[in-house]
């Protein structure tokens, strides 16, 4: 009953991590859905569109989208978390299987599943969330647009862009996996889950990911009309590279 009730609780963990981060990436899609405004650099009026000066200036929400993928981090470093709940029992099963005759690829991709099945559900909650959310917000700053005149505070009149709503329902299940792959990896030397307890340094790999990832965000401002895919793309290989190699760095840090 025990290991029943840790795996209900990572299954649920996880659903809540996928879901706030389907919600960040959705409201980032949302801004950059976002056309006309305010532009300083153009003159106009100011609060054409919206009463948020994050959004309705043009110049700004760049930074706004940049700062909503980049709360994505912690989120991934929780869903690491997450994946060791009931990690020993778990191993254990994996074990049997690795002497059912599956390989060590075969055991790593039931690994991912078992994440990612419960991310997705959390995907299609947080979906949910924001449709509702939208929805609601736009009724109700109708009626006070309609009351006393004032402008809307959130993007909520303009529709989710579809490519990209449907990039992110199927990006954040995926990084849900792989952040629970690179947070269990274990050198496994045979079935019966006798593993290796040293705990070696990342390969070259994860710090050249980190590096770029690195690179990309901060040159971004500099690639014009590519800053937004600049940043998304530098921003999940910041990411993947913390998840793989930030233990390790914190551990040589504090040494």
């Amino acid at each position: 009953m025990s290991w029943l009730a840790g795996e209900l609780v990572r299954v649920v963990l996880v659903a809540v991590g996928a879901a706030l981060g389907t919600v960040l990436l959705l409201s980032a899609a949302l801004v950059t859905a976002i056309h006309g405004g305010f532009d300083r650099k153009l003159g106009g009026e100011h609060g054409t569109a919206y009463r948020t000066e994050l959004i309705d200036q043009s110049g700004l929400r760049p930074g706004v989208v940049t700062a909503l993928v980049l709360m994505l981090v912690p989120v991934l470093v929780f869903l690491g978390m997450c994946a060791r709940i009931s990690a020993a029992q778990r191993d254990r099963r994996l074990a049997a299987v690795r002497l059912a005759g599956a390989t060590p690829g075969q055991v790593r991709l039931l690994a991912a599943a078992e994440t990612a099945l419960p991310a997705a559900v959390g995907t299609l909650v947080g979906l949910l969330t924001v449709l509702v959310s939208k929805s609601l917000l736009e009724r109700r700053y109708l009626q006070t647009e309609a009351e006393i005149g004032l402008a809307r505070a959130l993007p909520t009149n303009v529709p989710l862009p579809p490519v990209r709503t449907i990039l992110v329902l199927l990006l954040v299940p995926a990084l849900c996996a792989v952040s629970a792959v690179l947070a269990l990896r274990r050198v496994e030397a045979t079935p019966l889950g006798v593993s290796r307890r040293t705990q070696p340094a990342p390969r070259a790999g994860a710090f050249a990911v980190l590096l770029v990832g690195v690179v990309l965000v901060a040159g971004a401002p500099l690639t014009g009309d590519a800053a937004l895919p600049s940043l998304a793309l530098g921003a999940v290989l910041t990411m993947l590279g913390l998840t793989a190699a930030g233990s390790w760095l914190t551990a040589a840090a504090g040494a």
